[in-house]
């Protein structure tokens, strides 16, 4: 069952209250009741005065005052005379009439009665008579409850503004939460048009302003999505139509002798670039599957380097390998643990890259070497390079393409994200540096066999 803030807030606020209060009432009951013995003894002790003072005028027929007699009368005060004739005196235990009887007049002994149930108070008249008052300590106790009953109406009220407090609160502060929730709606729904007032708790400010740049961030992601489905529609439909051109000429038999070898070598050429594309597209989506599929095995990083460069010895950019005993044909093996063929697709990719951007004359380096116990692959090339902007967004899908063009950044804008995949799922890393027109150098790193 689910329950709104403001009413959490409200039994949250409530329930402290009530658990404060009865911490206070329990605690204030001794300190109430022993307040209310001390002011009963008090009481006592002046009504005992004031009677021995009105008893004193004579021993044979005392009158006492009406008010006297009626205060007597309201704190249930039973008062007596004793002589030492008196068998047993109230209240007093059995030596203690002789004390009071043989002291000088005013003494005055305050004590509890033997069976504890009444306060005494007794005095002596005169040489011979004394005077005894009882009150029941009931009536101490019927003053603490009083007293305590006051304590909870006051704590009762408290409790009911500590409610009103929670619940003002609560609304106060759901008002910007709601707000949150009808901008995450918006946000779920499709509109980007988020922009929030951050208002109230500090907490809530900071949710405000992480839901406007998360506002932020996916229109300019969802933009370059967009952008590179239309890099991706252009680049599937560029070698579609050449495709079905051709194969649309041969059919109506428009083609003949030679014509055909050539058009049949460009749906061929057309064809396989469009599988390398859909190819990238499969690798790309599998990679953020769980059960993407690797076989690791031992990798010589300079053979792996020799075949890719071998592959294109005869294009028009040279492509040379540089490792530690290169030159003299006995070059030192860099070893690491990898899936080789998932590591030829990287190296490709970076190799397709840099022969793209080189200019006419120039040639393209792959650097083998081990660095810190990690097998290094470096690719550099002697093309324009690229800014610090252009590294910061190198490998999110489709955003260099957008920025520089598929003539600089790939035919498709799929390489370089998928290299940073790729590289991240084989345990190793990816870095890229560079400086305007000084070229690129994309470095692969890869664990130790």
């Amino acid at each position: 069952m689910r329950t709104s803030l403001t009413a959490r807030t409200v039994l949250l606020t409530t329930g402290v209250a009530c658990l404060v209060a009865a911490v206070a009432a329990i605690a204030a009951w001794p300190l109430l009741r022993s307040a209310a013995d001390s002011q009963g003894r008090s009481d006592l002790a002046r009504l005992a005065n004031l009677t021995a003072v009105a008893l004193a005028q004579t021993t044979t027929s005392a009158q006492v005052p009406e008010e006297l007699l009626s205060e007597l009368r309201d704190g249930r005060v039973s008062a007596f005379l004793f002589t030492s004739s008196n068998a047993t005196i109230p209240g007093l235990s059995a030596d203690q009439p002789a004390a009071v009887l043989g002291a000088p007049p005013g003494f005055a002994l305050a004590t509890m009665s033997p069976d504890g149930n009444a306060l005494v108070e007794a005095r002596t008249l005169t040489s011979g008579l004394g005077l005894v008052l009882l009150q029941p300590t009931s009536v101490a106790v019927a003053a603490a409850w009083q007293q305590e009953l006051r304590l909870i109406a006051a704590l009762s009220l408290g409790l009911l503004a500590a409610g009103l407090f929670g619940f003002v609160a609560a609304r106060r502060l759901a008002r910007p939460l709601q707000s949150l929730r009808g901008a995450a709606v918006m946000l779920a729904a499709g509109d980007r048009d988020v922009a929030l007032q951050p208002s109230g708790p500090t907490e809530v400010i900071e949710v405000a302003e992480a839901i406007n740049r998360l506002s932020d961030a996916l229109a300019a992601s969802e933009s370059r999505q967009r952008s590179f489905l239309l890099s991706i529609s252009h680049e599937l439909r560029t070698p579609l139509t050449a495709v079905l051109g051709h194969a649309e000429a041969m059919r109506e038999g428009m083609l003949t002798g030679v014509e055909v070898t050539s058009a049949a070598a460009v749906i061929q050429r057309e064809a396989l670039r469009l599988g390398r594309l859909v190819d990238d597209l499969l690798v790309l989506a599998r990679l953020e599957a769980v059960d993407f599929p690797l076989q690791r095995t031992t990798v010589d990083l300079v053979q792996l380097a020799q075949e890719a460069a071998g592959a294109r010895r005869d294009g028009e950019i040279a492509v040379e390998v540089a490792a530690e005993g290169a030159a003299t044909g006995n070059a030192t093996s860099v070893l690491v643990d990898t899936d080789p063929m998932r590591a030829r697709q990287l190296l490709d990719n970076l190799l397709d890259n840099a022969v793209r951007v080189s200019p006419a004359g120039s040639s393209v380096m792959i650097h083998v070497e081990r660095m810190s116990g990690w097998g290094c692959l470096t690719v550099s090339d002697e093309g324009p390079g690229l800014s610090e902007e252009d590294i910061a967004v190198a490998f999110e899908v489709g955003t260099l393409h957008h920025r520089l063009g598929a003539a600089r950044a790939g035919t498709s804008g799929l390489g370089l994200a998928l290299v940073q995949r790729l590289i991240t799922r084989l345990d190793g890393q990816v870095k890229v540096s560079s400086r305007p027109g000084a070229g690129v150098q994309f470095q692969l790193l890869f664990p130790p066999d």
